[in-house]
């Protein structure tokens, strides 16, 4: 009985081990997903503003770095078959906006030139694809980590807190 019960307690303790570091990888999935996230919301908007200027201080080797960071995850490593998917799909949304972008800085130095260039190499569609794919992946890796028990109730309180503050401004806007 006493080595059934130390055998239990072993495996209760190898489980909770993993369950850890599990955690810890999907955080570490999640802080990258966010950035791109922010980075694609970002040219998102400086698209759809029409803000020539300010679409050329936006780097786009940031997302080709992200991208790099995405592709050197061991995928075999990562507990969530969903993240695994996301890590193979968002590399490609990343690769149609870089090239474009990329392409766009090798064009005359005139912004509003490379703009209409970017416009006629459909970045719209391009970023709006990534910004979507980028957003979904980021939720769905919250989500995954809320279901493991790997945020505590301070970073959820701050979640509900963001996610209220986004439903005031939604409604402001409607």
């Amino acid at each position: 009985m006493i080595a059934t019960r130390q055998h239990n307690a072993e495996r209760a303790l190898e489980a909770e081990r993993q369950r850890l570091t599990d955690i810890r990888k999907l955080r570490a999935v999640k802080a990258v997903l966010a950035q791109i996230c922010t980075l694609s919301n970002a040219l998102n908007k400086v698209i759809k503003t029409n803000d020539a200027e300010e679409l050329y201080h936006i780097d786009p080797q940031l997302l080709a770095d992200y991208k790099a960071v995405l592709q050197s995850l061991p995928l075999f490593e990562v507990p969530s078959g969903r993240m695994v998917l996301f890590i193979n799909i968002i590399p490609r949304a990343i690769d149609e906006v870089t090239m474009r972008l990329f392409g766009a800085h090798e064009q005359e130095n005139d912004p509003v030139f490379r703009y209409e260039w970017l416009l006629a190499h459909d970045i719209e569609e391009r970023v709006e694809k990534l910004c979507n794919v980028a957003t979904i992946a980021n939720s769905e890796c919250f989500d995954e980590i809320e279901s493991m028990g790997g945020w505590n109730a301070e970073e959820l309180a701050a979640v509900d807190t963001d996610s209220r503050q986004m439903t005031d401004t939604q409604k402001l806007k409607q």
